[in-house]
């Protein structure tokens, strides 16, 4: 009986496998189909198609939108005399945020009824007046609502 002999094989060289084979056979046939200026081809479709897929990315007045509203120039939006905070963010090592009437607003920076926008840890300063987290307050009267309206909720004693 002679032992098997195991040879070593060349290093860097690959194994060929059945998956292998599949990719490959896969790539020639996608290679012949496109044929010669087939890719060509194939991105003038795409231009053509572009309307009906609409943009992968953002328009150019978009961009300008989505930056202005980076830097705090979002209050040209807000309109009305009533402002709701509806939410806030306060970071210890970054920006923090606060949102008015739906609008993401940085900390320190100013819209345009409402003058400087301060985050603090519970509230958010609004031209000087503090509001809390779901409660509006109307610049005209200096009126504050809550998003819970009074009565709404009814606490019973522990028996």
């Amino acid at each position: 009986m002679h032992a098997p002999r195991f040879t070593r094989r060349k290093p860097g060289l690959a194994r060929w496998t059945p998956q292998r084979a599949t990719v490959c056979a896969s790539l020639l046939l996608i290679a012949a189909a496109l044929g010669p200026g087939g890719a060509v081809a194939s991105a003038q479709n795409v231009d053509l198609a572009d309307d009906a897929l609409g943009t992968l990315f953002y328009s150019a007045a978009e961009r300008s939108a989505i930056a202005q509203a980076r830097q705090g120039e979002a209050g040209a939006a807000l309109l009305s005399t009533r402002m709701t905070v509806n939410g806030l963010v306060k970071r210890t090592g970054g920006n923090s945020t606060a949102w008015v009437n739906g609008q993401a607003v940085v900390d320190g920076h100013t819209l345009r009824q409402v003058g400087k926008v301060s985050v603090q840890r519970h509230s958010v300063g609004l031209d000087g007046k503090s509001v809390r987290v779901g409660e509006s307050l109307d610049l005209s009267t200096q009126g504050r609502t809550d998003i819970v309206a009074p009565g709404a909720v009814t606490v019973r004693d522990k028996k």
